[in-house]
C-alpha cells in the first residue's frame, strides 16, 4: 500500500488548517471529549475543561478588565452575542437602561451601526449578516431583511516583504481622519 499526501479542500478550515501532527492531537482530544462529555450545554453548569479555559482567559487576556466568560457554540451566534454585549454597554454608558419604561421609547430613536471590513463574513444569522457589507450573501434572495447596519471599510493588506511584516492601507482610508459624525468618502 502506498501513502500519498492529499489535501482535503472541502473540509472545514478550522479542522484542516493545522499541520498533520496537530491533526492527530486534535482527533485524540476530540475523541476523548466526546466519550467523556457527549453534548453539554451550559445553562448554569459547566464541565472541568470549560471552567479551566474560562480561568485561563480571565487570568490571561482578560486580566484587569473581564469578570466572566460566555460560551457560544458557533461563530455566527458568537457575533450575535458580541453585538448584544456591545449594545448593552452602549446603553448602560448612556443611561438608557436606567428607566425601563422610558428606554422602550428612547431606544427606538437610536440607530446603531458597527464598524466592519468590506468582504468580511460573520455568519448566517440575521444579526451577523447585518454586520457585514452588501454582497451576494446578503442579496434579497439570500436575506430579504438585510439593510447593512454598519460603516464598512476597505480592508488593509498584510504581507511579508524581505522577511518583514508590512501593512498597506487602502486608498479609501489612507488620509481619512474621522471625528464622531464624520463620513469617510
Amino acid at each position: 500500500m502506498m501513502m500519498i499526501p492529499q489535501f482535503d479542500a472541502c473540509a472545514s478550515w478550522w479542522t484542516q488548517g493545522p499541520d498533520s501532527k496537530l491533526q492527530i492531537e486534535l482527533a485524540r482530544d476530540m475523541g476523548y471529549a466526546a466519550a467523556r462529555y457527549g453534548h453539554v450545554m451550559f445553562p448554569e453548569n459547566a464541565h472541568e475543561p470549560a471552567l479551566r479555559c474560562a480561568e485561563l482567559l480571565l487570568g490571561g487576556i482578560g486580566k484587569d478588565w473581564a469578570s466572566r466568560v460566555y460560551y457560544s457554540d458557533n461563530g455566527s451566534t458568537a457575533i450575535e452575542i458580541a453585538l448584544k454585549m456591545a449594545f448593552r454597554k452602549f446603553s448602560l454608558d448612556r443611561g438608557i437602561l436606567l428607566d425601563s419604561d422610558k428606554s422602550i421609547t428612547n431606544e427606538r430613536n437610536i440607530q446603531l451601526k458597527v464598524l466592519a471590513l468590506k468582504g468580511s463574513y460573520h455568519g448566517d444569522t440575521l444579526g451577523a449578516m447585518e454586520a457585514q457589507a452588501p454582497s451576494a450573501y446578503t442579496s434579497f434572495l439570500q436575506q430579504p431583511w438585510y439593510s447593512g447596519r454598519g460603516l464598512f471599510l476597505d480592508p488593509p493588506t498584510v504581507f511579508i516583504r524581505n522577511g518583514t511584516c508590512a501593512l498597506s492601507l487602502p486608498q479609501s482610508i489612507q488620509n481619512c481622519h474621522l471625528s464622531p459624525g464624520d463620513k469617510c468618502r
